[in-house]
């Protein structure tokens, strides 16, 4: 396989998050870029699922893996799961951006 190929790239991230996660398995970022590519390029679903929900529980607020897992139920078509998925992105976004604009306006005083 070429280095330009998809599929050879996909595989090649698939490889490297599994040596980082190795070394550290509380490694968020490693379980969501692993759930990315097992949703995306392998239609891995059930494995994406699994891998998204390890991200989650290492990390919270996680509104990049949040959003990404609501992407998978919809493929699932697990409807109702995707709808609770994408509140609860979008509520960790408006408390972040609540606390920052709250931070902001003491720091004005």
């Amino acid at each position: 396989c070429t280095d330009k190929a998809w599929g050879c790239r996909a595989n090649l991230h698939i490889k490297e998050t599994e040596e980082v996660l190795k070394f550290d398995p509380t490694n968020a970022d490693a379980w969501h870029l692993k759930a990315l590519v097992l949703h995306q390029s392998f239609h891995r679903l059930e494995e994406a699922n699994l891998a998204y929900r390890k991200a989650l529980e290492l990390r919270t607020p996680f509104p990049e893996a949040r959003t990404n897992y609501g992407a998978l139920f919809m493929e699932m078509k697990r409807y109702d799961d995707a709808i609770s998925a994408s509140v609860t992105s979008s509520s960790f976004a408006l408390s972040a951006s609540v606390a920052a604009s709250t931070a902001a306006e003491w720091d004005a005083h």
